[in-house]
């Protein structure tokens, strides 16, 4: 029984430093879509989703750096760290590539990261219009 309960425990405490996709709350506050538009004109939005999604519509004046290319921590990386940035992907569900880019991004050391709320679709369900 002791055994078990041993096992237990450590199989608990090892889950509990798995890496769950989602970045400490600290990382990024949520931005609504339709505060988009009052965020300080020098504010970079960043769409990480795939070339191909971005060239279907895209935020206009949105850089396009995919999450998902081998690259993108090194171009990631190139940016000015001390500059904000609101991040987006498709739909910034949970553990999604929003959250992965916003992780990567605490780790490089930026400051001033927001999540746009629901992300691009968020953004045209709001009355956005996409850039193509």
């Amino acid at each position: 029984m002791r055994m078990i309960l041993l096992l237990t425990a450590m199989v608990l405490t090892l889950g509990a430093c798995g890496e769950t996709g989602a970045p400490p709350a600290s990382v990024a506050k949520d931005i609504a879509p339709t505060a988009l538009a009052t965020l300080p004109a020098d504010t970079v939005v960043l769409d990480v989703r795939t070339p191909e999604e971005y060239q279907a519509g895209h935020i206009e004046g949105a850089i396009n750096i995919n999450v998902d290319a081998a690259d993108f921590k090194a171009r990631v990386a190139q940016l000015d760290p001390t500059r904000s940035y609101v991040v987006h992907c498709a739909a910034n569900v949970p553990n999604g590539r929003s959250a992965r880019a916003l992780e990567a991004m605490d780790t490089l050391g930026f400051e001033h990261l927001g999540n746009l709320v629901g992300g691009y679709s968020g953004w045209i369900d709001a009355g956005g219009v996409a850039t193509r």
